[in-house]
């Protein structure tokens, strides 16, 4: 029989877990207005416990990312509400790195969103055309990746 420490750290959340869950139930946007990373599931309580592990993990003092529900359209005859934990730009971007040595699914699109994130400038200045170019080329990659299923090769 497991003692109650091997038990208590066999149900904790870790790394892995959340990898895993992120390849399946995840989703990496990068656009013109920035980059976001959404978890989604019809468990809120799930999507709180990953939100606290990120905020504990990055040594936030208050926890970062919002979880809500996901406004659904008539016609997908939804019959659980769905909810969100969404992160954006440098959380995102932290969150991205935590997770992309454990992705498998995902972890071209989170090479491209971290490299997106290289682009940023300084607020108030106006992005060179090569900058822009660059973020343009790197969005039309991600998206790429996710209509024509090349994400889905394991790396």
């Amino acid at each position: 029989m497991k003692t109650p420490e091997k038990l208590e750290q066999l149900t904790r959340l870790n790394i892995d877990y959340i990898a895993g869950f992120f390849d399946g139930e995840g989703c990496i946007n990068i656009s013109k207005s920035g980059l976001r990373v959404v978890f989604t599931n019809n468990r809120k309580d799930i999507l709180r416990e990953i939100q606290f592990y990120f905020s504990d993990i990055l040594e936030v003092s208050s926890k970062i990312g919002v979880v809500g529900k996901k406004v659904r359209k008539k016609e997908d005859n939804a019959k659980t509400e769905c909810y969100q934990l969404v992160y954006w730009s440098k959380n995102a971007e932290d969150v991205i790195a935590l997770l992309k040595p454990y992705l498998r699914i995902k972890k071209r699109e989170a090479e491209l969103a971290l490299r997106f994130r290289l682009t940023y400038g300084v607020k108030g200045i106006k992005l060179s055309n090569k900058t822009i170019s660059i973020r343009n080329k790197l969005i039309n990659i991600c998206h790429q990746l996710k209509f024509d299923g090349r994400s889905l090769i394991l790396t």
